[in-house]
């Protein structure tokens, strides 16, 4: 991905260049392919393992205890319906967190290049209140889109918890009326604490995912964005005979 952002950059034209957003760009390309890293990574090490365990512990509560598994799945459409509404949250406050931190690195970088111009026009103080603004804003967004994804880490590993309750409560009852052993639920509640310790993995991951997914569209904006090349003149034209000026002043 790198080695094609460099490709691409290296084959802008010139207008493109003096027109185009440099910070932006070198912001694209340096911290966005970052997060695509971590977000791959995550993706790799954590996500896909998790995924892999889960359907397999899935499949292993279902074959001991359909029923139990039922009883623990009473919590999930609750868990679907916040999955979705915090979900939405976090794609939505992600990409003005990103927006806010390149506009705090854009100020910072005017700053080192114009050190010397704002000490000789005395504009210290003038610069500093700018760039506080900038930077009250940047920690705004931060606080904002940290409190998301604790909130929604939190409240998932909650709900995961209270499945678990759930199913201790109609176990013990399954116990006492003799349909379930105590050594089956036993067992049963230690494959269901494997599970929830999966299923945290993979929403503990849905954070980075759509902070990569943020990125990822705007790599995707830089490589793909159509831009005009020069023309240099060099197109063949078949020639018919005749030579046509048209709107001429």
């Amino acid at each position: 991905m790198r080695l094609k952002l460099l490709e691409k950059l290296l084959t802008l034209p010139r207008q493109a260049h003096r027109q185009g957003d440099y910070i932006h760009w070198h912001t694209t390309i340096v911290q966005d392919t970052e997060r695509l890293d971590i977000m791959s990574n995550n993706s790799l090490t954590v996500l896909l393992p998790s995924i892999v365990t889960t359907v397999c512990l899935v499949a292993l509560l279902w074959h001991w205890n359909p029923w139990l598994l039922a009883l623990m799945a009473v919590i999930s459409p609750l868990a679907f319906i916040y999955n979705y509404f915090a979900r939405r949250k976090l794609k939505y406050n992600t990409p003005l967190y990103l927006q806010a931190f390149e506009k705090f690195s854009k100020g910072i970088l005017f700053i080192i290049r114009s050190l010397d111009l704002i000490n000789l026009q005395a504009g210290h103080q003038w610069e500093y209140v700018r760039q506080k603004e900038v930077i009250e804003h940047l920690d705004y967004q931060g606080r904002r889109v940290a409190w998301l994804n604790s909130a929604y880490t939190l409240t998932q590993s909650n709900l995961l918890t209270i499945g678990k309750l759930i199913l201790l409560v109609g176990g013990g009852w399954a116990v006492i009326n003799q349909t379930v052993t105590i050594g089956e639920l036993i067992g049963f509640y230690i494959a269901s604490n494997l599970l929830q310790t999966a299923l945290q993995s993979i929403l503990g991951t849905v954070p980075i995912l759509i902070s990569g997914q943020a990125s990822l569209d705007n790599l995707y904006n830089f490589v793909y964005h159509p831009i005009e090349q020069p023309y240099y003149g060099k197109t063949k034209i078949e020639w018919q005979g005749k030579l046509t000026l048209t709107n001429i002043t």
